[in-house]
């Protein structure tokens, strides 16, 4: 009767978003179409997913939104600059397509690929900041950040010193893109080990590259939200190879009636992602207020 109960929440929430999504959808089409051409901004984030990028999100001033080909973006101001938020999707081909959109239709001065990455090191902790000095892609080929990563954090208010006056541990290094989620222990630290690598996600190389063709100053800020320790359970790898909400809500309904202890699972990792989405975004503030012209 409990789990009757809960299916049919589930699928009275999917139904209801997937009707706010249409009529959303088609409002906003509408309002860009007649919209004037974008404006220029001074900071540009690529987002993977809505969750990472909610706590910036709700910063935002005067918060326009437009969405269209599968990408969703938020334009306003933030610490009394315009920014522009694009959230692409996962892997580095949304990634690839997201930082693309943005540099052609907002020029932005800096573009920032920000959201969660696993951690690759022992020393690296859940709740860590990591700002990539380098990135590093899944062939091998190395993008370098140079001292742009160290004055970024600097920047942001997570120096050494702020840091632990915050209560949190901040590092500098290399960072590993990867095309798949890594949620196994032992391939974290084999990851770690062989390309020397602090952490891991699956969207910062493709931004790299795109603004290294661009020449749009470039970094990537990311918060550590599982330790080399950490084992992430299988079904969020489902769940993050579906393209639409839809598709998501289906996969989770599965894996609810597969291993009914994965509804505990998720509903854990959201209430940590929400938490690591409000700490980075303050981060971000921060930085945004702190970027050279």
């Amino acid at each position: 009767m409990v789990w009757q109960l809960i299916l049919r929440d589930v699928v009275q929430r999917a139904a209801k978003q997937a009707l706010s999504e249409h009529v959303a959808r088609a409002t906003e089409n509408a309002a860009a179409a007649a919209a004037a051409p974008p404006e220029p901004c001074h900071v540009g984030f690529v987002f993977a997913l809505e969750i990472e990028a909610g706590g910036l999100e709700d910063l935002i001033v005067d918060a326009q939104h437009t969405r269209g080909e599968g990408l969703k973006m938020v334009a306003g101001q933030l610490a009394g600059r315009r920014v522009v938020i694009i959230k692409a999707g996962v892997g580095q081909t949304a990634a690839a397509r997201g930082a693309a959109t943005l540099i052609a239709g907002h020029r932005p001065q800096w573009l920032i690929s920000a959201g969660l990455a696993g951690g690759l090191h022992p020393d690296v902790r859940r709740g860590d900041l990591l700002f990539a000095n380098a990135i590093l892609g899944p062939d091998g080929t190395r993008i370098a950040l140079g001292e742009s990563a160290v004055v970024a954090a600097s920047s942001a208010g997570a120096g050494p010193d702020q840091a632990q006056a915050a209560g949190r541990r901040v590092h500098v290094g290399p960072l590993l893109t990867r095309d798949r989620l890594i949620r196994l222990p032992s391939e974290k630290l084999d990851l770690g080990r062989q390309h020397q690598a602090l952490g891991v996600d699956m969207e910062s190389f493709a931004v790299a590259a795109a603004c290294a063709q661009a020449r749009t100053n470039f970094l990537s800020v990311r918060l550590i939200s599982d330790a080399v320790t950490d084992e992430l359970p299988a079904d969020i790898e489902r769940l993050l190879d579906q393209k639409s909400a839809a598709r998501r809500v289906g996969a989770a309904l599965g894996a609810i009636l597969n291993r009914p202890g994965s509804l505990g699972d998720m509903l854990k990792l959201k209430e940590q992602a929400l938490t690591a989405s409000d700490e980075l975004a303050r981060v971000l503030q921060r930085l945004v207020a702190e970027l050279p012209e």
